[in-house]
């Protein structure tokens, strides 16, 4: 069994506060993640049916709520096993720090969580009981993708598990509130966000390959740095190829196309990880910046070609 490494002050239960605000822990730089497909899937249902705004609000304030209940678990369950550890520094005395302390962390988490869950419950009210099995499944994913020794992160299974939660069902969801049913164009959509998701998970850990030893056996890891930015490589294309495919056969409007204004920013991603290791440093943040561009330029392409699904 792979031994892995665990946080020697935790052992002592020497009290831990974080360098990063609460807000920063959430990490809303990634928010796009739930935000864009969810909106993506409304939008598309929208273009067939009337846009039900309250659905789509309830839908997106609950999945950012499991999304940033993810993260705080995360960052928790990190630096447990002993990473991030330049993120936190001893508490001095008995003062009092307005960030957070790490035993404090999971109980936020689950705040946030059960606070999705009361979300969900007027959703799956207004919808059906079946948005709550979903939500309920996206939420033991949240916490299963980092806590314990055999993680769905640590066993390679991030990307993956971003892609199904973050990309498909996340789109398939802002559809299926809507509309109640699944359709072809929701499916491939839900791809094109999956793949984008995904690659933002893989450029984080192709960054971490050195800091992820002995505590994850990540995708990038197993395939080593230079096959991982093909992958990468790979996943950026794909995302693109499939929205003109669907450009093509008019699943989505022409004006989805705008997205291709995005595609400069999709270059820089595999060209941070160069011989500047300040470059790959900024990797994720070109990532997570991509996702935004693509998403809302998704999104504005959505509005221009079928005007109609906002009114």
């Amino acid at each position: 069994m792979r031994a892995y490494k665990t946080a020697p002050q935790l052992e002592k239960d020497i009290p831990y506060t974080c360098k990063l605000s609460w807000l920063q822990l959430m990490r809303p730089l990634t928010w796009s993640g739930t935000i864009s497909p969810i909106l993506a899937g409304s939008l598309l249902a929208g273009s067939e049916n009337a846009l039900h705004y309250e659905k789509t609000g309830l839908l997106v304030i609950a999945a950012l709520l499991i999304q940033s209940g993810a993260n705080l678990f995360n960052d928790y369950f990190d630096f447990r096993h002993g990473q991030d550890n330049e993120r936190w520094h001893k508490v001095q005395g008995s003062s009092t720090n307005r960030y957070p302390c790490h035993h404090q962390v999971p109980a936020a988490g689950a705040i946030l969580m059960a606070a999705a869950v009361l979300l969900g419950g007027r959703l799956a009210f207004l919808t059906g009981w079946w948005v709550a099995v979903v939500g309920i499944l996206g939420i033991l994913a949240g916490i299963s993708y980092s806590a314990g020794r055999r993680s769905l992160a640590s066993r390679g299974l991030g990307e993956w598990t971003a892609g199904l939660f973050l990309g498909m069902v996340t789109t398939l969801l802002g559809y299926s509130v809507q509309t109640g049913t699944i359709t072809v164009e929701a499916v491939l959509t839900g791809i094109v966000f999956a793949l984008l998701i995904s690659s933002m998970v893989l450029t984080n850990n192709i960054r971490d390959i050195k800091k992820d030893e002995g505590f994850r056996r990540t995708i990038a890891m197993k395939l080593g740095h230079r096959n991982a930015i093909r992958l990468l490589k790979g996943l950026l294309f794909s995302a693109y190829l499939l929205v003109i495919i669907l450009v093509t056969f008019s699943f989505v409007p022409v004006g989805v196309l705008v997205v291709l204004l995005a595609f400069p920013l999709a270059i820089r991603i595999p060209r941070s990880f160069g011989a500047q290791q300040e470059e790959a440093q900024l990797a994720m943040k070109r990532a997570a910046l991509h996702h935004w561009a693509f998403g809302m330029l998704f999104i504005l392409g959505m509005v221009i070609g079928s005007p109609q699904v906002l009114q």
